[in-house]
Formats: C-alpha cells, sequence, structure tokens
C-alpha cells in the first residue's frame, strides 16, 4: 500500500479514536467507517482490523446509530479476531454488552460467560466483565417475575467482589451490588436471613463507596431494606428506614444538583413519604409526596428519562386522602401492619440504577 494511503488511514484512525475519548461519536463515524474500508482493501492483518471494527461499533452504538450496523461491525471484528484469545476476549465483552442492551438476555447470558471464562482469572477484566453480567442479571432479576434468574445474579456479583482488589475504589459498589441483589431474593422469596444479609451488606456499602452517586443509590436500597425489616421482625425502627432514604436524597444532590436533579432523589422523596405515612404522619408525608412530585416534573420538562409507573405512582399516593389523624403511632404502625395498608404506602422494590457503563470498560486500552 503506498505511503500517502497509509499514512491517510492511520490519520483516520486517530482521529476517530480521539473524538470517542471527546465523546463525539457521530464525528467519529465517518472517520473509523472510512479507515476501516481503507483496511479492507488492504486486507490488513486482523490484529489492526479487529480493533478498528470495535471502534467503529462502539461510535454507531454511542451515536444511537441502528442496531443492524453496530452489531454487523461485532461480528466483523469476531471474525477477524478468530481463535485468538488476546483478540478475541474484547469482542466477546463489547458482544455481550450489546446483546444486553438489545435486551437479548440469552445471547447476552452465553456471550458474557464465554468472554469470563476466556479472561485471566486473575485480572482486573475478568472482574469487570462479571460486575457487568451481574448488573444485567439483576435488572432483570429486580422485575416481578425475576425470581428465576435472581440466585444467578446474586452468584455472579459474589464472585466480581471476590476477585476484586481488597483497595479497589470499587468495592462500596459491588458490596452494594450484592446486598441489592440479596434484597431482590427475600423478594422474590422471602427467606429473611437474606433480607438480615443485604442490610448488612449495604451498610458495610455506604461507609465503603467513595462517590457520592453511588452512596444515593446504596441508601435507596438500604431504606427499603429497613424498611422491610420493620415490617416482618420490627426491628429496625421506622426512623432508621426514614434515615435512609433522608440520606440518598442528600448524596443524590451532592451527585446530581437539584436542577433538574435525578431519578434517585425522586425516589428518596417517594420513600420518604412512605415512611412518614408509616409512621402516622400524614401531613409530612404528602410534603415529600408533594417534592417528589415536583421532583419528577423537573425531570420530565427535561427531557430526562424517567419511568411513568413511578411518576403516576408518586401522583396517585400524593393525591389519595390523608390517612392516620387521630391514631397514635403504635396503632397507626399496628393498623399498617396488619390491615393491609402496607402494601398500599410501601415504596416499590426500584431497581439499581447506578449502571456500570459496561461498554467503555471494555474498549480497547
Amino acid at each position: 500500500m503506498p505511503w500517502p494511503v497509509a499514512a491517510h488511514r492511520s490519520r483516520l484512525l486517530l482521529r476517530g479514536r480521539i473524538l470517542l475519548d471527546l465523546r463525539h461519536p457521530g464525528a467519529a463515524i465517518e472517520e473509523l467507517r472510512e479507515a476501516c474500508g481503507i483496511l479492507d482493501v488492504e486486507e490488513a492483518a486482523d490484529a489492526v482490523r479487529g480493533p478498528a471494527l470495535l471502534d467503529l461499533a462502539r461510535a454507531l452504538r454511542e451515536s444511537g446509530a441502528e442496531d443492524g450496523e453496530t452489531r454487523r461491525a461485532l461480528l466483523r471484528a469476531q471474525r477477524a479476531a478468530g481463535d485468538d484469545p488476546e483478540l478475541l476476549l474484547p469482542c466477546l465483552a463489547a458482544l455481550a454488552a450489546f446483546h444486553d442492551a438489545a435486551g437479548e438476555a440469552g445471547e447476552a447470558d452465553e456471550t458474557y460467560e464465554r468472554a469470563v471464562l476466556l479472561a485471566p482469572a486473575d485480572g482486573a477484566l475478568r472482574c469487570q466483565l462479571l460486575t457487568a453480567w451481574g448488573e444485567s442479571l439483576l435488572r432483570r432479576a429486580s422485575t416481578r417475575d425475576g425470581a428465576g434468574i435472581v440466585d444467578r445474579a446474586e452468584y455472579v456479583l459474589r464472585e466480581a467482589l471476590k476477585s476484586l482488589p481488597a483497595r479497589s475504589a470499587q468495592r462500596g459498589r459491588l458490596q452494594g451490588l450484592v446486598g441489592s441483589a440479596l434484597a431482590q431474593r427475600f423478594r422474590h422469596l422471602g427467606f429473611l436471613p437474606d433480607l438480615f444479609e443485604s442490610r448488612h451488606l449495604l451498610g458495610q456499602a455506604v461507609r465503603a463507596a467513595a462517590d457520592a452517586a453511588v452512596r444515593a443509590e446504596v441508601w435507596l436500597q438500604l431504606g427499603r431494606v429497613r424498611l422491610e425489616g420493620w415490617h416482618h421482625a420490627g426491628a429496625p425502627v421506622l426512623m432508621d428506614a426514614l434515615q435512609a432514604y433522608e440520606s440518598a436524597e442528600r448524596e443524590a444532590q451532592a451527585a446530581h444538583g437539584s436542577d433538574p436533579g435525578s431519578v434517585t432523589a425522586a425516589r428518596a422523596r417517594h420513600g420518604s413519604g412512605a415512611v412518614l405515612a408509616l409512621m402516622g404522619r400524614p401531613g409530612a408525608a404528602r410534603s415529600a409526596y408533594t417534592a417528589a412530585r415536583e421532583q419528577w416534573q423537573r425531570l420530565v420538562g427535561a427531557l430526562r428519562e424517567v419511568d411513568w409507573a413511578d411518576v403516576e405512582l408518586t401522583r396517585r399516593v400524593e393525591s389519595e386522602p390523608a390517612t392516620g389523624e387521630g391514631r397514635t403511632r403504635a396503632e397507626r404502625e399496628l393498623r399498617d401492619r396488619e390491615e393491609g395498608d402496607w402494601e398500599r404506602v410501601a415504596p416499590p422494590w426500584w431497581p439499581w440504577t447506578g449502571e456500570w457503563s459496561n461498554w467503555s470498560e471494555f474498549d480497547r486500552s
């Protein structure tokens, strides 16, 4: 290949990768697409073509291009990798993340498993793969029909935690994920020791997490776990659940600001309202629900993605007639536990939403 063509191809690859790193995937697509075309004409070595195709696939996905073109680029990269583990591993990792995002659960699990088996047993990439796979499983386990997958989610996340270096900054986050998986297993199967271990791990996670966004998510999970503990065993007290939700809101504001705020903050305010209602404080509960509704409105106004079921639930409970006036707190708590109001008042089992960016973690080094 003449030197000017080779130099042009190298410049295209370099510019495309710089644009990707600068978060301009749309601009990177044309550079990388042209570079990959030149590599095809050159019949370049697989060790060069494979990473270039992975970069193109990443640019396509991050720019919101059609899944079809992204899938073709990934499959071409996989074919170029052949049986070479060093080339195949990043292809499998990226392909697993693609299947996960496309809702292809079976393909995602199969590809993640292949990648984990291929990764060095004591390497950081194996931990990253297990974490991404575990999060995928946890999202599915957090749905109403997720009972069949919750055991695998907990197992994979525990494996990730075991393989994490002791002083890793991700320890708090992984402890939170394992605690959340245990909470979901309690939700589906009702085994109280899972609830108690979840509370313990989430407590460790909130102390270990260095990032305010992670702490906010952990506190949100801990609020629901403490509430379940009160409902089923009478401990901890409701004030502990309220403190967890208030901490979640405070950490979410520290991480994301208050305008337009975050989904975690809106959920935390709703959770506070639920606990206050269970405590027999209907006026304070309504104020919390109103604050949650206003937070949802700001997010929607800023075109942030929200779960409309959450928005409608907050609106509904805010508009319901207040109950509990004239009763002592003990009477109110007993009524909520014994007469079925628990299901009406208790906040949802919100899934863990502090997403690991399981695409960029597996790009070229």
